[in-house]
């Protein structure tokens, strides 16, 4: 339907990703992120696009050292969530 109402493919892929976290969103969805490989067949590039999740700007690379679980357990284990943004690029 996306390209039927004039999208292009990655307006498509896109909607379907957000079917996608809404089906399954234990797996993926806004709250985290993607990465995606788009070939532009007019001029042959190939972009990369890293939509993951990013760390909260005070992180830094030593606050984990000596902390135990603090990576994977708690308010210091969240991550900023890349999809939404990814979408936009």
């Amino acid at each position: 339907d996306v390209i039927k109402r004039n999208g292009s493919v990655v307006d498509a892929a896109i909607a379907a990703l957000f079917c996608n976290g809404l089906m399954c969103p234990q797996s993926m969805g806004i709250g985290g992120g993607f990465g995606m490989t788009y070939y532009r067949k007019s001029d042959g590039k190939i972009f990369a696009l890293n939509a993951r999740e990013w760390a909260p700007e005070w992180s830094n690379a030593t606050m984990f050292h000596g902390s135990g679980d603090a990576s994977t357990l708690g308010p210091l284990s969240i991550a900023v969530p890349g999809e939404i943004n990814g979408y936009w690029e």
